[in-house]
Protein backbone atom coordinates (compact mmCIF):
# COMPACT_ATOMS: atom_id res chain seq x y z
CA UNK A 1 0.00 0.00 0.00
CA UNK A 2 1.33 3.77 -1.15
CA UNK A 3 -0.22 6.78 -0.12
CA UNK A 4 0.86 9.79 -2.38
CA UNK A 5 0.06 13.55 -0.70
CA UNK A 6 -0.01 16.51 -3.06
CA UNK A 7 -0.71 14.00 -5.77
CA UNK A 8 -2.00 16.39 -8.64
CA UNK A 9 -0.76 20.03 -9.11
CA UNK A 10 -2.84 22.02 -7.36
CA UNK A 11 -4.27 24.28 -10.09
CA UNK A 12 -4.99 20.48 -11.78
CA UNK A 13 -7.41 19.35 -8.60
CA UNK A 14 -8.82 22.68 -8.03
CA UNK A 15 -9.89 22.35 -11.76
CA UNK A 16 -11.40 18.99 -10.61
CA UNK A 17 -13.24 19.75 -7.11
CA UNK A 18 -15.04 22.96 -9.65
CA UNK A 19 -16.11 20.15 -11.68
CA UNK A 20 -16.74 17.20 -9.62
CA UNK A 21 -18.35 19.07 -6.28
CA UNK A 22 -20.76 21.14 -8.80
CA UNK A 23 -24.08 21.05 -9.54
CA UNK A 24 -23.63 20.74 -13.27
CA UNK A 25 -21.67 17.09 -13.12
CA UNK A 26 -24.11 14.63 -13.87
CA UNK A 27 -23.82 11.71 -11.33
CA UNK A 28 -26.08 8.35 -10.94
CA UNK A 29 -27.62 6.88 -8.35
CA UNK A 30 -26.58 3.23 -6.72
CA UNK A 31 -27.78 0.77 -4.19
CA UNK A 32 -25.58 -0.48 -1.92
CA UNK A 33 -21.66 0.57 -0.90
CA UNK A 34 -20.69 -2.64 -2.01
CA UNK A 35 -23.49 -5.05 -1.55
CA UNK A 36 -26.52 -3.78 0.20
CA UNK A 37 -27.57 -4.24 3.78
CA UNK A 38 -30.79 -3.57 2.90
CA UNK A 39 -30.89 -0.12 4.97
CA UNK A 40 -31.99 2.57 3.17
CA UNK A 41 -29.09 4.88 3.68
CA UNK A 42 -26.59 2.30 2.24
CA UNK A 43 -26.08 4.49 -1.39
CA UNK A 44 -23.76 6.22 -3.21
CA UNK A 45 -24.08 8.00 -6.41
CA UNK A 46 -20.92 7.51 -9.39
CA UNK A 47 -20.16 8.00 -13.04
CA UNK A 48 -18.47 5.67 -15.22
CA UNK A 49 -15.50 6.50 -16.87
CA UNK A 50 -14.32 3.71 -18.39
CA UNK A 51 -15.39 0.09 -18.28
CA UNK A 52 -17.49 -2.51 -19.48
CA UNK A 53 -20.28 -0.62 -21.31
CA UNK A 54 -22.98 -3.80 -20.32
CA UNK A 55 -21.43 -4.47 -17.33
CA UNK A 56 -19.05 -2.22 -14.89
CA UNK A 57 -18.60 -4.63 -12.09
CA UNK A 58 -16.23 -6.46 -14.89
CA UNK A 59 -12.78 -5.62 -16.54
CA UNK A 60 -12.34 -4.72 -20.14
CA UNK A 61 -14.54 -2.36 -22.05
CA UNK A 62 -14.48 1.40 -23.40
CA UNK A 63 -14.38 5.29 -22.53
CA UNK A 64 -18.20 5.34 -21.68
CA UNK A 65 -18.05 9.28 -20.84
CA UNK A 66 -17.01 12.62 -22.51
CA UNK A 67 -14.90 13.56 -19.49
CA UNK A 68 -12.35 10.53 -19.79
CA UNK A 69 -9.42 12.70 -21.11
CA UNK A 70 -9.99 15.58 -18.86
CA UNK A 71 -9.73 13.29 -15.34
CA UNK A 72 -8.57 10.15 -16.01
CA UNK A 73 -5.73 11.23 -18.29
CA UNK A 74 -3.59 13.40 -15.80
CA UNK A 75 -3.94 10.72 -13.29
CA UNK A 76 -2.92 7.51 -15.25
CA UNK A 77 0.16 9.61 -16.21
CA UNK A 78 0.72 10.29 -12.60
CA UNK A 79 1.10 6.95 -11.30
CA UNK A 80 4.64 5.78 -10.12
CA UNK A 81 3.71 2.17 -11.17
CA UNK A 82 3.65 0.32 -14.72
CA UNK A 83 0.22 -0.99 -16.00
CA UNK A 84 -1.15 -2.40 -19.19
CA UNK A 85 -4.21 -1.98 -19.10
CA UNK A 86 -7.02 0.19 -17.59
CA UNK A 87 -10.06 -1.97 -16.50
CA UNK A 88 -12.09 0.33 -14.77
CA UNK A 89 -12.55 4.02 -13.36
CA UNK A 90 -15.24 5.72 -12.06
CA UNK A 91 -15.99 8.99 -9.40
CA UNK A 92 -17.71 7.73 -6.35
CA UNK A 93 -19.71 10.41 -4.61
CA UNK A 94 -20.61 9.41 -0.93
CA UNK A 95 -23.82 11.31 1.00
CA UNK A 96 -23.28 12.17 4.07
CA UNK A 97 -24.52 9.48 7.20
CA UNK A 98 -25.34 9.78 10.64
CA UNK A 99 -23.10 7.71 11.74
CA UNK A 100 -19.86 5.50 10.63
CA UNK A 101 -21.45 1.97 10.10
CA UNK A 102 -18.39 0.03 7.78
CA UNK A 103 -19.70 -0.85 4.09
CA UNK A 104 -19.17 -4.85 3.71
CA UNK A 105 -15.37 -5.39 2.65
CA UNK A 106 -15.12 -6.39 -0.71
CA UNK A 107 -12.70 -6.26 -3.81
CA UNK A 108 -13.66 -4.04 -7.15
CA UNK A 109 -12.65 -6.77 -9.28
CA UNK A 110 -11.93 -10.21 -9.21
CA UNK A 111 -8.93 -10.55 -11.79
CA UNK A 112 -5.53 -9.49 -10.04
CA UNK A 113 -5.50 -5.41 -10.37
CA UNK A 114 -4.03 -2.19 -8.71
CA UNK A 115 -6.55 0.05 -7.62
CA UNK A 116 -5.69 3.60 -7.79
CA UNK A 117 -8.03 5.77 -5.29
CA UNK A 118 -7.85 9.61 -5.77
CA UNK A 119 -9.79 11.31 -2.64
CA UNK A 120 -11.14 14.62 -4.61
CA UNK A 121 -12.06 16.51 -0.59
CA UNK A 122 -11.35 15.93 2.71
CA UNK A 123 -13.28 14.44 5.10
CA UNK A 124 -13.98 12.11 8.46
CA UNK A 125 -14.45 9.25 6.18
CA UNK A 126 -11.98 6.10 5.90
CA UNK A 127 -11.13 3.43 3.63
CA UNK A 128 -10.72 0.45 5.70
CA UNK A 129 -8.77 -2.86 5.02
CA UNK A 130 -9.58 -6.33 6.60
CA UNK A 131 -6.22 -6.11 8.18
CA UNK A 132 -7.16 -3.13 10.29
CA UNK A 133 -5.15 -0.51 7.90
CA UNK A 134 -7.29 2.86 8.04
CA UNK A 135 -6.71 5.54 5.12
CA UNK A 136 -8.41 8.91 5.84
CA UNK A 137 -9.61 10.86 3.24
CA UNK A 138 -7.68 14.06 2.46
CA UNK A 139 -8.15 15.62 -0.68
CA UNK A 140 -5.37 15.35 -3.50
CA UNK A 141 -4.30 12.42 -2.02
CA UNK A 142 -3.97 9.10 -3.90
CA UNK A 143 -4.15 5.51 -2.24
CA UNK A 144 -2.25 2.65 -4.48
CA UNK A 145 -3.03 -1.18 -3.21
CA UNK A 146 -3.08 -4.26 -4.50
CA UNK A 147 -6.94 -5.05 -5.70
CA UNK A 148 -6.98 -7.89 -4.01
CA UNK A 149 -6.96 -6.59 -0.69
CA UNK A 150 -10.59 -6.74 1.03
CA UNK A 151 -11.77 -2.98 1.48
CA UNK A 152 -14.31 -0.86 2.99
CA UNK A 153 -15.91 2.55 3.06
CA UNK A 154 -16.06 4.07 6.08
CA UNK A 155 -18.49 6.82 5.67
CA UNK A 156 -18.22 10.50 6.07
CA UNK A 157 -20.62 12.20 9.07
CA UNK A 158 -19.19 15.86 8.75
CA UNK A 159 -18.99 17.13 5.10
CA UNK A 160 -22.39 16.63 2.28
CA UNK A 161 -20.20 14.54 0.04
CA UNK A 162 -16.96 12.49 -0.17
CA UNK A 163 -15.82 12.68 -3.94
CA UNK A 164 -12.92 10.07 -5.12
CA UNK A 165 -12.04 8.65 -8.03
CA UNK A 166 -11.64 4.84 -8.55
CA UNK A 167 -9.51 3.67 -11.01
CA UNK A 168 -8.68 -0.39 -11.16
CA UNK A 169 -5.42 -0.94 -13.53
CA UNK A 170 -3.89 -4.33 -14.27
Amino acid sequence: MKIIENFLPTEIHQKYVKLLMSNDFPYYFIDGVSHTDGTEDDFFFFHNLYGNPHNFNHEGGEIVSRYFNSLVMPILGRLPFSFNNLLRARINLFTRKQNSKISNFHTDLDEKHTVALYYLNSNNGETVFRTGEKVSSVANQMLIFDGHMDHAVIPQTDEKIRVNINLNLS
